[in-house]
C-alpha cells in the first residue's frame, strides 16, 4: 500500500486537525447551558432559571418593542440543550429561543407586550424575571448603551431573491459580518427576520413583489 501523500493531502489533513483542536479547546473552556425552567410568579411576571455546568457570565441584554422581545447575550457559553425553542406558558412571556453563535449564546424571550426584566447570577444559575413590576429597573438598564453583537455596527449590504430548482423561494441577504445573530419568527403567514444592531442602507428599504417567480413567496419587505 502506498503511504505517500501529496502536498495538497498533507495540507488538508493538517487543516482538519487544526480545526478539530480549535473546536475541542473552545468547547473545553466554554460554560454549557444544561437546563431551562420557568414558573409564574403572579400577575404577568414570569421567573426563568437557566442552569449551567459552571458559573455563567453576566449577560449583556437589551429589549425591543416591535416585535416585543428581550435578548440576552452570554459570552463564552454553549448550549447543551436538545431544543432551541421552549414554551413559557400563557403569560406575557410566550416562548424562549436559544441561538448559539461562534463565541456566545443568545437567549431571546418573545413577549405579548414589552415589559421590564431583571437578571441575577446565582452560583451555576442565571435567574431571569420578566414583568411589569420590573419596568423601573428595565428603564435604568436601557439607559445604558447595550452591548452589540459586534463592536462595530453591522450592515445589510444587499437583498436579492432567487427561485430554487424545486420551486422554492430563496431570499439572499448579504451581510457585512459573518457572525451576525439572526432571530427568525413566524407571524401568521409571514416569516420575520430580526438582526439587532444591524443597519440597512436606505436604498435597500423597499417592498419587493416577487410573484412573477412562481414560488410560495409573494412579497419581501425590507
Amino acid at each position: 500500500m502506498n503511504s505517500k501523500m501529496m502536498p495538497q493531502q498533507r495540507m488538508l489533513i493538517a487543516s482538519v486537525v487544526l480545526t478539530m483542536l480549535h473546536f475541542i479547546s473552545v468547547s473545553a473552556l466554554a460554560v454549557e447551558l444544561r437546563d431551562v425552567a420557568f414558573s409564574m410568579a403572579g400577575g404577568d411576571r414570569t421567573d426563568i432559571t437557566l442552569t449551567f455546568d459552571g458559573v455563567p457570565p453576566e449577560p449583556a441584554g437589551y429589549a425591543i418593542a416591535e416585535p416585543a422581545r428581550i435578548s440576552l447575550d452570554l459570552m463564552g457559553v454553549i448550549s447543551g440543550l436538545a431544543s432551541k425553542y421552549h414554551s413559557l406558558g400563557s403569560g406575557n412571556a410566550q416562548n424562549l429561543t436559544i441561538l448559539e453563535t461562534q463565541d456566545r449564546t443568545r437567549i431571546i424571550i418573545a413577549l405579548s407586550e414589552l415589559v421590564g426584566y431583571s437578571t441575577q447570577v446565582r452560583g451555576r444559575t442565571l435567574q431571569l424575571s420578566v414583568g411589569r413590576d420590573l419596568d423601573a429597573s428595565a428603564r435604568s438598564v436601557s439607559s445604558a448603551a447595550p452591548m452589540p453583537v459586534n463592536q462595530a455596527r453591522s450592515n445589510v449590504d444587499n437583498v436579492d431573491f432567487r427561485r430554487g430548482s424545486e420551486g422554492e423561494g430563496r431570499v439572499l441577504i448579504a451581510l457585512s459580518e459573518p457572525n451576525i445573530a439572526v432571530d427568525l419568527d413566524q407571524v401568521g403567514g409571514r416569516i420575520v427576520l430580526t438582526m439587532p444592531d444591524t443597519t440597512v442602507a436606505p436604498a435597500l428599504i423597499q417592498q419587493l413583489d416577487v410573484t412573477d417567480f412562481a414560488t410560495p413567496v409573494e412579497v419581501i419587505e425590507v
